[in-house]
């Protein structure tokens, strides 16, 4: 792999986990229904003397179902970051991260070994001082989701990322999901990035979620870099409003 600065290396890596910290689902939100995702994530990057540790508190995702098959979305990040070089503080910022605004559009529901598929775009925005924004990549994705029985669930995301600074990143993210009881799921999940600038990185995760209600789920997941040193952990927050907008 190509020897690179450890702060390009841990921002390539932590946007990768924005796009694919668990895998998008191929089933988009039902029409006139609202989900907000409230997600906050911990990761820390090491490569030689450098660390880069990041909080976003939090990552709030808007979902809305426009359609009977289409679902708009809306992601905005809040992000606190510190640098360290040879164990001395060499910043600590707070700063809105790059939002993104897409949709996600049902192509076709599960027939047998097909499985449901959704096609997802994001528009990577940069904000200005002015209020102004500037395109600076986009995401596009694949996302399938096979429902092997009743309590297993496998999901798989391929996509690909552009950036106009760094290139770009191919993605793959694979999750399979227990449904414990009505209320608890487990799951596991592998994630790969192969990035243009500094080669490829790979995750494995696992997590839990539990259902409050039926419009109220908590989630938790930890994850580490396979061939990397990335540790991160994350819970998230998902509430849906049904009937939104009537």
């Amino acid at each position: 792999m190509k020897k690179v600065p450890a702060t390009l290396i841990a921002l390539l890596i932590f946007k990768c986990t924005l796009f694919s910290q668990t895998a998008e689902p191929a089933r988009g939100v039902e029409k006139k229904t609202l989900q907000i995702e409230l997600e906050s994530i911990y990761s820390v990057q090491k490569e030689n003397s450098s660390t880069i540790k990041s909080w976003s508190i939090p990552n709030l995702l808007l979902r809305y179902g426009l359609l009977k098959n289409l679902e708009m979305q809306f992601n905005v990040p809040l992000i606190r970051e510190k640098l360290i070089e040879h164990d001395a503080l060499i910043y600590t910022i707070n700063k809105f991260h790059d939002i993104q605004i897409g949709f996600s559009l049902n192509l076709w529901a599960q027939h047998k070994w097909i499985p449901e598929t959704a096609f997802l775009y994001r528009s990577v925005l940069h904000s200005k001082p002015n209020l102004q924004f500037l395109n600076v990549g986009n995401v596009y994705s694949i996302n399938f989701s096979n429902n092997l029985n009743e309590k297993l669930t496998l999901s798989n995301n391929i996509g690909y990322a552009t950036e106009k600074t760094s290139g770009y990143t191919r993605f793959i993210v694979s999750n399979l999901d227990y449904s414990y009881s009505s209320k608890t799921n487990f799951l596991i999940e592998y994630s790969c990035n192969d990035t243009k600038e500094s080669g490829v990185f790979q995750n494995i995760t696992i997590g839990v979620g539990y259902a409050l209600n039926k419009n109220i789920t908590l989630e938790y997941s930890v994850a580490k870099g396979i061939n990397h040193n990335l540790f991160y952990t994350g819970g998230r927050l998902t509430y849906v409003i049904e009937s939104f907008i009537n």
